[in-house]
């Protein structure tokens, strides 16, 4: 049990609109895993798993929701294959569970606080991306690279942060150079 502040930012009671709530016997449980290595000579992985709750029940029940505005369950994954010596083929996964995040936004012409509650659904994406090596320790340049990719390649509609979508299925290509 750990003793943790909250504040509350729509009190118009002090100059900056905003008290601070001490808020004792916060209970905290949650636990990260990290695993990563090679499934085969070329094949490589990394999952990564979070898990976290929070519990309070003191004398400000209304500020217990505030502490807790994280996804409960979050779940990242990657693969990554070298096809051949020059060729990157990469996979990366990500899920999280439903939130729902508590906020505030300050108008900056009239100083008006705002709170909100915004509520997000789970969700998962996957991203693909090949990458060619092209030109390695030649001269001034040690590696150049091609990637093509594919952002959200399922184009699922999600969100966040602060009520803003996500984008839709993103393509392209990108030149790195490393001198």
């Amino acid at each position: 049990m750990s003793n943790y502040n909250v504040i509350d930012y729509d009190d118009r009671s002090t100059p900056w609109h905003r008290r601070t709530y001490d808020l004792e016997d916060v209970d905290k449980e949650g636990v990260e895993v990290q695993l990563s290595g090679h499934l085969l000579q070329d094949l490589a992985f990394n999952v990564g798993y979070s898990y976290q709750d929070w519990e309070y029940d003191g004398k400000y029940p209304e500020m217990g929701d505030r502490l807790s505005d994280k996804a409960k369950h979050r779940v990242k994954g990657s693969l990554r294959y070298r096809v051949l010596e020059n060729t990157l083929c990469m996979l990366d996964y990500s899920y999280q569970s439903d939130q729902i995040e508590y906020g505030h936004t300050t108008d900056p012409v009239t100083d008006e606080t705002t709170t909100y509650t915004n509520r997000m659904d789970s969700y998962q994406v996957f991203d693909l991306a090949v990458e060619q090596t092209l030109i390695r320790d030649k001269g001034y340049i040690k590696d150049l690279k091609l990637r093509v990719y594919s952002n959200n390649v399922l184009d699922k509609e999600y969100e966040q942060a602060r009520g803003y979508p996500m984008t839709d299925r993103t393509s392209g290509a990108a030149l790195t150079c490393s001198f």
